[in-house]
């Protein structure tokens, strides 16, 4: 089953589910489908739960200032929202998708309930989470990095400045 290869890669350990574990997992995941531009998670707004990618590509973006800023792209196998399953902030950042897709839920109260009945899943789930978010953080500071040697070498440039000074004069 799609699902459980998704799952079990998302957990990076394969033969260390049981049976009952697997059971439990697939039973608390909830089938969504989604159209083509629908969207499926709003910044700002109060989150809830997890999404897990069974077929389909969606857009993670942020608002600023009425133009918007594509932070990543992610298709089948992949994950967004998990923050929610770890903290109380709104949601971060927007998810639409950009193909007819097919997710799997994981919410909130799940992941308690399944925390509490196999803890040492619950550490594998938040430790592959936390896998996540470092290679996302480590792609930012990358993103940050190219963007501070950027500025700085406008800003350097003679005629950059030059022309910043007509601009807003």
């Amino acid at each position: 089953m799609v699902v459980e290869k998704i799952f079990d890669d998302f957990l990076t350990v394969r033969e260390g589910l049981t049976e009952k574990e697997r059971e439990f997992i697939l039973h608390k995941l909830t089938d969504i489908s989604v159209r083509k531009g629908e969207l499926i998670i709003k910044e700002g707004d109060v989150g809830n739960s997890m999404y897990f990618i069974i077929d389909g590509k969606v857009k993670i973006f942020k608002k600023h200032l009425g133009k918007e800023l594509e932070l990543a792209v992610l298709e089948d196998g992949d994950f967004f929202g998990e923050m929610a399953l770890l903290d109380e902030f709104p949601r971060s950042a927007s998810v639409v998708a950009l193909t007819d897709c097919r997710l799997h839920e994981l919410s909130k109260g799940d992941f308690k309930e399944l925390i509490e009945e196999y803890p040492h899943l619950g550490v594998k789930i938040v430790s592959s989470i936390a896998n996540e978010l470092s290679k996302r953080i480590r792609l930012a500071n990358r993103r940050i990095e190219d963007l501070f040697f950027l500025t700085e070498g406008l800003i350097e440039n003679e005629k950059f400045r030059e022309f910043c000074n007509l601009m807003f004069k």
